[in-house]
């Protein structure tokens, strides 16, 4: 549910829009990474822009820190501002709110603990749950933060924004024939407007005209696992109302041990990893086409694997004298030492002679 009185001027006119800057097609299911979180379930309540807005963030999180986060809807829409009822709200209060106070993450306040067990219908309003809010004790040390948000009024900034930056929020009007979405591309053909509703767009399809979008009404509804694809111009998604954007996710100063976290690729040695400064990792380790393979963090995400040629025996060797500077050393078929570097890009391999029945170390 999205609260009508509250919208104002979202697409009053504003500075031209960019130069075109976008791909034919955009998914950010599979775009270096699947940066969408899993879909959830709003149920008997009206706090769909709290879902839009926490899984819009939880991307942002994935692009811009490598970090998969699941965001607590129930602090964002039942303890902030917006207080403790289903009642609708816009994406620029939720991200207001995000900007000032932050949000917790799930496991410290799950959605459902938002409700009595089982959950009632509200007095008020007996079409919904009726919630409440439980604080969290310490709650600035564990919340998450955007530095900023905006909006995207015209087609082309949005899908630049959608190339180039990340998913976004939007509102629609939900018809009737929307509850029975099954595949494809959505267009509304009959039944009534029952109000309006927010959802996250991961994408957009310029061959099939349309945006797609992750839904919160669970993995169940629709035919494809909760997410939805609806054509432009549909529902008032891009005609009546902007794209909401959050950008710059602050994480909690964690202590201690994190992860597992999958980094991919498929080994067949033990890695060797090095750090040639602050916020930078590089590992290698052989793939299975024998070659050396190389992934690095630098500060904001985890980048490759890129392949590194050769054909080696047993696990490479990395490290580093300074900043910028990379040597790999592994065991070539012959047995020789191998040495390669990076200084700038990287250099050929070179044959360092011996004959070796060890892995290397540097």
């Amino acid at each position: 549910v999205v609260d009508r009185a509250a919208l104002g001027t979202a697409m009053a006119p504003r500075a031209a829009a960019a130069a075109p800057n976008f791909a034919p097609a955009v998914d950010w299911r599979n775009r270096n990474g699947n940066h969408v979180t899993l879909v959830k379930d709003q149920k008997q309540c009206g706090s769909c822009v709290s879902f839009c807005t926490t899984a819009t963030v939880e991307s942002m999180a994935s692009i811009e820190h490598g970090q998969l986060l699941d965001l607590s809807e129930a602090d964002l829409h039942f303890c902030s501002s917006h207080g403790a009822s289903c009642g609708g709200w816009w994406p620029d209060q939720a991200y207001n709110e995000i900007k000032s106070r932050g949000v917790v993450p799930e496991t410290i306040y799950p959605y459902m603990n938002a409700f009595d067990n089982p959950p009632v219908p509200d007095p008020g309003n007996p079409t919904v749950w009726k919630a409440h809010c439980t604080q969290v004790p310490n709650r600035a040390a564990v919340a998450v933060k955007i530095t900023s948000s905006g909006t995207l009024v015209s087609m082309v900034d949005r899908k630049n924004h959608l190339t180039n930056v990340g998913p976004c929020s939007a509102v629609m009007h939900v018809f009737d024939d929307f509850f029975s979405y099954g595949s494809g591309v959505y267009h509304h053909v009959t039944g009534n407007d029952v109000g309006l509703h927010c959802v996250e767009v991961i994408g957009y399809s310029e061959a099939e005209q349309c945006w797609i979008c992750k839904n919160s009404w669970g993995s169940g509804w629709g035919g494809s696992g909760g997410f939805f694809k609806i054509a432009y111009g549909e529902a008032g998604i891009d005609t009546e109302f902007p794209f909401w954007t959050a950008r710059g996710v602050v994480l909690p100063v964690t202590h201690g041990w994190q992860g597992w976290e999958s980094l991919g690729g498929i080994l067949t040695s033990k890695p060797s990893a090095v750090s040639w400064g602050a916020n930078r990792i590089d590992v290698v380790a052989r793939g299975t086409d024998s070659a050396v393979w190389h992934r690095w963090w630098d500060g904001v995400a985890w980048r490759g694997w890129e392949s590194l040629g050769g054909i080696i025996h047993g696990a490479p060797a990395i490290c580093s004298w300074a900043s910028g500077r990379l040597d790999i050393f592994a065991v070539g078929t012959n047995h020789h030492l191998y040495h390669k570097w990076y200084q700038g890009g990287w250099s050929n391999w070179e044959d360092l002679g011996g004959v070796l029945s060890s892995e290397p170390a540097a």
